[in-house]
């Protein structure tokens, strides 16, 4: 037990990581003014535990990966009980305590650093899409275009639609980005700024790797997509469904959210231009939509949330609940035969909805499992404290 001056600084922060490290600590506790150890920021965060948050991490998590367990005895315990020194100090005994049972019962933090592929597969070559391409490829990034699949009967363009496309054309072929047609077959693989796009033609098979991905719904929307072009329950079907949902339906709020929640967190952008829109304003938005796509690609490194939830196979019984609630969760078949929830923690927001869902306990978070809260529950239960120091 140390006691540190100023630990939300930097210097303190830096003394309780050196001091851990010598001692070769597994946890540290930290009993002071913060609220929690998840990694948010809520109305009663002031800027000063924001920042013993970011330099913990910085100094703790980040460099020793040694998870930190904080027990606010200011408002809990010195505020709440200011008339009253002895009834304070006998509750920060106890909740101390309690903190140092949950601290052991931490599960270790995923850590796994994923790096982003500098590269941009774009499908759709509507005004927007070809904006988009050009934008990002003047910035340097790879970028692969794949045009809209081919309607039945061709719309009649305005001629400044096909003057501005033309031009964008030209200025794709400067920059040595040629136009691919749309595959027989298209499918999405690997995980959020890894992906791999596997394109199916008659004579051949290309494989794209990208870390950000562009649809461009101007122009794939024009007609329905070809039958079983994309994989029914794949990542980018999930993003169309809302477009193929009817208006009314009791898929549509699901679609809707599933649409604005999985796309910019997986690094799938979607632009959506009307036909009827100004040439202008569909390049506009092609290029606030790039602007976007190397906004994400500028991490360089995704790395899940201290919140991002696990699943144990061994536990998960396939039943589809939790898939059913968040859209970051898939249902997939194992080589035995059976179904299992996946989720790729890089796109968890750690919210918790699918934890209190799943009937088997299969879903845990690292900073608040069952583990740990029995522990605190226990150690508050059965701790008693006298000023001598018995118990």
């Amino acid at each position: 037990v140390q006691e540190v001056a100023q630990a939300c600084s930097a210097e303190g922060a830096q003394q309780i990581a050196d001091k851990a490290a010598e001692s070769k600590l597994g946890q540290v506790v930290l009993a002071a003014c913060r609220c929690c150890n998840l990694d948010q920021i809520c109305f009663s965060c002031t800027d000063r535990r924001v920042r013993c948050q970011h330099h913990l991490n910085d100094s703790l998590i980040s460099s020793h990966g040694i998870p930190v367990e904080f027990v606010n005895i200011r408002e809990q315990c010195a505020w709440v009980h200011k008339d009253d020194p002895a009834g304070a100090t006998h509750k920060a005994v106890e909740i101390i305590v309690a903190g140092v049972a949950r601290a052991k019962g931490i599960m270790p933090a995923t850590q796994e650093e994923r790096p982003l592929e500098n590269s941009v597969l774009v499908l759709g070559a509507g005004l927007s899409g070809l904006a988009a391409a050009s934008a990002l490829a003047s910035q340097g990034y790879s970028v692969a275009l794949v045009s809209g699949p081919e309607p039945e009967k061709a719309a009649k363009k305005h001629s400044k639609y096909l003057e501005g496309k033309s031009s964008l054309v030209k200025q794709l072929e400067g920059q040595s980005i040629h136009i691919m047609p749309w595959p027989q077959d298209l499918e999405l693989e690997g995980l959020a700024g890894d992906f791999e796009a596997v394109l199916k033609y008659r004579e051949q098979t290309n494989h794209i790797k990208a870390g950000a991905v562009i649809l461009d719904l101007g122009e794939i929307a024009e007609e329905a997509l070809p039958a079983n072009t994309i994989p029914k329950g794949s990542l980018l079907s999930r993003i169309l469904t809302r477009k193929k949902c009817s208006i009314g339906t009791a898929d549509t709020d699901s679609a809707l959210f599933r649409e604005f929640t999985l796309k910019e967190t997986a690094g799938i952008f979607t632009v959506s231009s009307d036909k009827a829109e100004p040439p202008e304003e569909q390049v506009i938005k092609g290029t606030a939509t790039a602007a976007r796509a190397a906004a994400y690609l500028a991490q360089g490194i995704l790395s899940p949330r201290a919140t991002a939830i696990t699943i144990d196979s061994r536990l998960c019984r396939g039943c589809g609940d939790c898939a059913t609630i968040c859209p970051y969760i898939e249902m997939k078949i194992e080589s035995d035969g059976t179904a299992c929830a996946h989720v790729d923690q890089a796109l968890c927001l750690g919210c918790g909805a699918c934890i209190a869902r799943c009937p088997t306990g299969a879903i845990a978070q690292p900073v608040q499992s069952d583990k740990q809260i029995t522990s605190t529950l226990e150690a508050l239960l059965g701790t008693t404290y006298s000023p001598s120091g018995a118990r």
